[in-house]
């Protein structure tokens, strides 16, 4: 078989190795070696399968094959190895599904089980072309294997272009030569007890196999590192072989090193600490505290990456990990001031927020990677928990999950969503699109918290970042009532993806009368993403402030009277110094165009306008002692003037009817029906069209030498009726005849 190969190998200081006697200072040793295999064109000769085609380029799926199968050759590696990785280039149509497995042998005969390879988004960054497979480490009673075959397959779909893998490229790693894990730990035990040294922190660092322990080539040490304060954690796993307790981590460690290092051409290992099954902890990235990693891409900077050794997708993390996992975090956590239980948008170059506390999934929304793993990355609520537990965080809020049962929704099988990769506030989020007309609207949801006792809460709503292809609404509207009535809040979900956003402070009673409502109705976009996540309520303490909710008239109502009877709540009347009733033309109440005061908690006040408004806004100020509250402003409209009508034409025809047009007209509103009147003597009427849209008709005269007078009058939406004018707007004497040769209909003024 023909294929490429390109050498790099690497010493790690070879000064000789031993075992460290007690006090004494180790001379550490290692040496790792690598090198590629890379297979393109013709060099997937000698494989076998169906449904494939060699071409100058790659492996092909041949014409018409829906499935393609190959298997390689047995292949003999250039070195013999302990972890071996994978990497391609590939075009693949989006319908394509493309699976790689390899095993590994140490003799040719016997063999490894198969590893399914899956993109590992930790050994990748936005630049890079290739896409990296997992981690294989060999079983660890081997040693060294010396040998490797894969199998792929591409489910080519519905794709007028055929999948290409272009390039397949394996990385061979023999880390087997260094010291060892137990060595490690009792040189840095050693040099602890030498230093003497006790940290500034008041929860204090674990111990941790410092970087100088174990990665002493000269490439280990380089300037250019910089730093930022961090502000927020970030759980990875390594995506390598789960190889029990007794496998020996430091050569993940030099193998992770080594690929970072030199193949992805990062100049050194992503992660700024790993922590292996046993529960060691490892110093990653060059630098020490705050060192900015390479490890979330715009995420790297600000935050601090923690990498379990293994992979975590259908496998627990064991128990020493976690604990070490705990106490590493709650060292940063309690030396920077991290709310765990918090989310924020701290880091400086991503643009949406991010929890405190995360799993690398959660950088990008939830669809680019699995990391750290389903088993890991379910943990992370009862993470957050124990890691507080320790620097003795208390989260002040409480909240109301979207699954549990103070959570009720429309039907959940009719348009509701959920994102991928557990993704959303305590793993999970309800999502539906946004609709702009009131008939099609189709789903809410109602949360109805248990609220401990009576007093003064802060309730905040929660938008996940979660990729789905579409944006978030713009205006998703949420109705808040209290026993103080309703107010309404509308949150641009968009604009605060990833965080807790306020709904404002609200005197609540104690028990589940409470209700925080959301609908797919907004009044800004159609088919966007309305979130349906936990809300959370922080206790503000007992009600010492009054506050007043607006009640009538309601939101946008419009009225057809100038006496208008305003009525509102205040939840805590003896506090109240002042009311003041205030209208405005403008929701800043730059323009009031009436105001009253009272010394009393008056709820209710009836005001006479002088004059029809298209639109109004009414809301209450409270001087309390010492503060003053202003409720929320309510618009609305006065529309009082009734619609104003004319006949336009009358028309006598050729055959003796009458042919009449009238039209008509409302300053604010629309007219909804005519009346139409006819009389013989200008003083009493009867009526020939009623309720009607019409604006024309033809009328039969009883008597043709009769004079008829005709009026028109209009209603508009608000029930406004044209006044009734005494005579007649037109008459027959004032008909214009035509001839039988013109037809109708006639064009009016």
């Amino acid at each position: 078989m023909k294929y490429r190969i390109v050498i790099s190998i690497i010493a790690l200081a070879i000064v000789g190795l031993f075992v460290t006697p007690t006090g004494a200072k180790a001379d550490l040793s290692s040496n790792t070696i690598g090198e590629n295999v890379t297979f393109t064109g013709t060099d997937f000769a000698g494989g076998n399968g169906e449904g494939y085609t060699l071409l100058p380029r790659g492996l092909s799926s041949a014409d018409g094959a829906m499935r393609t199968n190959y298997a390689s050759t047995v292949i003999e590696a250039p070195i013999a190895f302990n972890v071996v990785f994978s990497r391609w280039t590939a075009v693949m149509p989006e319908t394509t599904i493309f699976s790689l497995q390899l095993r590994t042998s140490a003799d040719g005969e016997q063999w490894s089980d198969w590893f399914d390879i899956n993109p590992n988004e930790d050994f990748m960054d936005g630049d890079m072309s290739e896409i990296v497979g997992d981690m294989v480490i060999v079983p660890s009673n081997d040693h060294l294997h010396s040998y490797l075959q894969y199998n792929l397959s591409i489910e080519n779909g519905i794709s007028l272009v055929p999948a290409v893998l272009e390039q397949l490229t394996f990385t061979f790693i023999d880390s087997t030569d260094g010291p060892s894990t137990a060595e490690m730990m009792a040189e840095q035990q050693r040099r602890d007890v030498q230093s003497g040294t006790v940290g500034d922190d008041s929860y204090a660092k674990p111990s941790v196999i410092s970087r100088n322990i174990w990665c002493t080539s000269a490439d280990c040490n380089y300037t250019g590192v910089s730093y930022y304060p961090v502000k927020q954690l970030i759980v990875h796993h390594t995506v390598s072989g789960n190889n029990g307790p007794y496998y020996d981590y430091a050569e993940a460690m030099r193998a992770i090193w080594y690929y970072h290092t030199y193949t992805n051409g990062w100049g050194d290992i992503g992660y700024n600490y790993l922590i292996d099954t046993n529960g060691v902890i490892y110093e990653g990235h060059l630098g020490g505290d705050n060192v900015v990693g390479t490890h979330s891409a715009a995420a790297n900077r600000g935050s601090m990456a923690v990498s379990l050794i293994g992979n975590f997708v259908s496998l627990k993390p064991s128990d020493p990990m976690l604990n070490s996992l705990i106490n590493l975090l709650a060292w940063k956590a309690d030396q920077q001031g991290i709310n765990v239980f918090d989310a924020s948008d701290a880091l400086p170059d991503v643009d949406w927020g991010l929890p405190n506390l995360m799993g690398h999934r959660d950088v990008y929304g939830g669809t680019n990677t699995q990391c750290p793993g389903d088993e890991a990355y379910k943990l992370l609520p009862w993470l957050r928990q124990q890691v507080a537990n320790k620097i003795g965080l208390v989260d002040p809020y409480f909240y109301s999950q979207e699954t549990s049962n103070e959570f009720s929704m429309s039907n959940p099988n009719l348009y509701w969503l959920e994102p991928g990769g557990m993704c959303g506030h305590n793993l999970h989020a309800y999502y539906t699109w946004s609709v702009t007309n009131a008939s099609g609207s189709t789903n809410w949801g109602e949360w109805r918290p248990h609220i401990p006792s009576d007093g003064r809460y802060r309730i905040d709503i929660h938008t996940p970042f979660c990729k789905t292809g579409e944006p978030e609404t713009f205006g998703a509207k949420y109705e808040i009532r209290t026993a103080n009535g309703s107010s309404y809040r509308t949150i641009n979900q968009d604009h605060n993806v990833g965080l807790w956003t306020s709904l404002g402070e609200f005197d609540l009673n104690a028990g589940t009368s409470t209700v925080i409502r959301l609908t797919d109705l907004t009044t800004t976009d159609t088919g966007q993403g309305v979130w349906f996540d936990s809300i959370r309520l922080l206790p503000l303490g007992e009600i010492t402030t009054a506050t007043a909710v607006n009640q009538t008239p309601e939101t946008d109502i419009w009225l057809n009277q100038s006496v208008v009877a305003f009525d509102w709540s205040i939840n805590f009347p003896n506090a109240v110094q002042e009311v003041v009733w205030q209208a405005a033309t403008d929701v800043a109440f730059s323009n009031v165009v009436a105001q009253k005061s009272w010394t009393t908690a008056v709820t209710e006040y009836s005001h006479t306008f002088d004059q029809d408004y298209a639109q109004l806004y009414w809301r209450i100020v409270i001087n309390n002692m010492g503060d003053q509250t202003i409720s929320s402003a309510t618009p609305f409209s006065i529309d009082t003037t009734p619609p104003t009508t004319e006949i336009t034409r009358i028309y006598r025809l050729y055959d003796g009817r009458y042919s009449l047009q009238w039209q008509g007209s409302d300053n604010l509103n629309q007219i909804t029906a005519y009346q139409v009147d006819m009389s013989v003597d200008n003083v009493n009427w009867q009526s020939i069209w009623s309720e009607t849209t019409a604006t024309m008709g033809t009328f039969q005269p009883e008597n043709p030498d009769q004079t008829y007078y005709f009026r028109v009058l209009a209603t508009d939406s608000l029930n406004n009726k044209t006044s009734v004018q005494t005579a007649g707007q037109a008459n027959t004497t004032q008909a214009i005849s035509l001839s039988h040769v013109i037809m109708l209909p006639i064009i009016t003024k």
